[in-house]
């Protein structure tokens, strides 16, 4: 039940996250954001994008000259395939731009995005990552991420100074939002359709686990629903 006057509450707004398996082609950028983004969500982040650094550049300069909001990106280099690669977060315009929102750590294959922000009066990491598909690769992807979170953290002259830690910890004043594709499931029983249809990867969790605890993050699906029956990863 809703006072007569109306306060702002978290429930009123979203925060998505997708795998758009390429985004280059003008109609379906137009489609994605205008029909299903925007409308709902003031934070969306999106992997596969498949953009080379000119055409995130543009689409960013599009939707800023719009008035709708702003895009930060990671792109692969020139000269390497953006096939499966690519990852960006949308903000909407109505999330106010502060003095230390910036990127803080792009992926070099275009992989990975990390970002500080404030949303809701909160200050935020939102993190974008895609995983590799083999278990040796995850693992080393897992362990790549949290180094390079650490040397973020850990360099004064790259951070303000209330983020700063001799150890890289991510302050507790910031909020973590993880937005993964993992390409890989921790539970076979629950966390596949049919039940067991996927190969096992204890590695690849364990060091997600890892990951995870660095960031304080907690699967948002399970910690709600731990007997789910759905496709979390």
């Amino acid at each position: 039940v809703r006072t007569p006057v109306h306060q702002a509450c978290l429930g009123d707004d979203a925060v998505g996250y997708g795998n758009v398996h390429g985004l280059s082609e003008p109609e379906a950028w137009h489609t994605y954001i205008d029909d299903h983004i925007l409308p709902t969500e003031s934070l969306h982040g999106f992997i596969e994008t498949m953009w080379k650094e000119n055409e995130a550049v543009r689409f960013d300069a599009e939707i800023r000259n719009r008035g709708d909001g702003r895009l930060h990106w990671a792109c692969p280099p020139a000269n390497v395939s953006s096939i499966g690669r690519g990852c960006a977060l949308l903000i909407r315009s109505d999330v106010p731009v502060t003095p230390h929102e910036r990127v803080v750590y792009r992926h070099p294959q275009g992989k990975a995005l990390a970002v500080h922000l404030t949303w809701q009066q909160r200050t935020i990491l939102f993190l974008v990552t895609h995983l590799p598909h083999s278990e040796d690769a995850q693992i080393a992807f897992y362990e790549e991420i949290e180094q390079a979170l650490r040397e973020v953290y850990s360099d004064w002259r790259t951070v303000e100074p209330d983020d700063y830690h001799p150890s890289g910890r991510i302050p507790t004043r910031r909020e973590v939002i993880w937005a993964a594709d993992h390409n890989q499931v921790d539970d076979l029983r629950r966390d596949c359709l049919p039940a067991w249809s996927r190969k096992p990867t204890p590695g690849a969790s364990a060091a997600r686990r890892a990951l995870s605890q660095y960031l304080g993050t907690c699967d948002a699906y399970r910690h709600f629903h731990p007997d789910g029956r759905v496709f979390t990863r």
